[in-house]
């Protein structure tokens, strides 16, 4: 698994985890949001995403929560559409490992949230964004790929990279995460078949 397809890679967590990559010696390529979606427009160029899928080993999808987002009222549905076209690629190729991004509070891990946080996180997401995470771990669960869903909480820049993650990690209102320790957690994920199939919650922490 050294040939690494970074989708959507432009941003801070992006750089980090090809950051990380080359100093594990994977080689990786890295592709823009726009340029994904330019791929999708119409069958040619989604046959030819297909291909470059095809050159690598694992894809990792980096569409993390922004804050143009956070204020948008309507809402679009490019995670679901990107997630459903690279699935549904990686099957015909019989390509098998994918890491996605989505948030703290998706799925099974708002149980292990605090009342407060849990609030604050759907005080401060419009409704349409925690559908979109919701929708790309559904693909992903029927999906049939050796998948892992990465669940950061609330995002911070920061030097620091030591983080701790678990499908069954609490998380409360005070917890945040770098996006350093975000692609450390992505990249270590490659190492492992730990959370195969499962979607963990990363955090940071902050004493070893």
């Amino acid at each position: 698994m050294n040939n690494i397809l970074l989708l959507a890679s432009d941003n801070l967590i992006g750089d980090s985890c090809v950051s990380f990559l080359k100093k594990d010696n994977f080689k990786t390529t890295s592709m823009a949001l726009k340029s994904v979606l330019k791929y999708l427009v119409n069958e040619q160029g989604a046959n030819e995403l297909a291909s470059i899928i095809n050159q690598h080993d694992v894809v990792i999808l980096l569409m993390p929560m922004t804050q143009t987002e956070l204020k948008d009222k309507t809402g679009h549905k490019q995670r679901s559409i990107i997630t459903q076209a690279v699935v549904d690629k990686m099957r015909q190729l019989k390509k098998e490992r994918l890491i996605i991004l989505t948030d703290v509070g998706v799925g099974e891990s708002e149980l292990y949230q605090s009342s407060l946080a849990n609030w604050l996180w759907k005080k401060h997401r419009p409704q349409w964004l925690i559908e979109e995470f919701e929708r790309q771990e559904i693909i992903l669960e029927y999906s049939y790929l050796e998948w892992t869903v990465v669940r950061p909480v609330n995002i911070k820049s920061s030097e620091h990279n030591d983080y701790e993650c678990s499908d069954l990690l609490k998380t409360g209102v005070f917890d945040s995460v770098s996006e350093q320790a975000i692609a450390k957690c992505i990249v270590d994920q490659l190492k492992t078949d730990r959370y195969t199939k499962r979607s963990i919650t990363v955090k940071e922490t902050l004493f070893k």
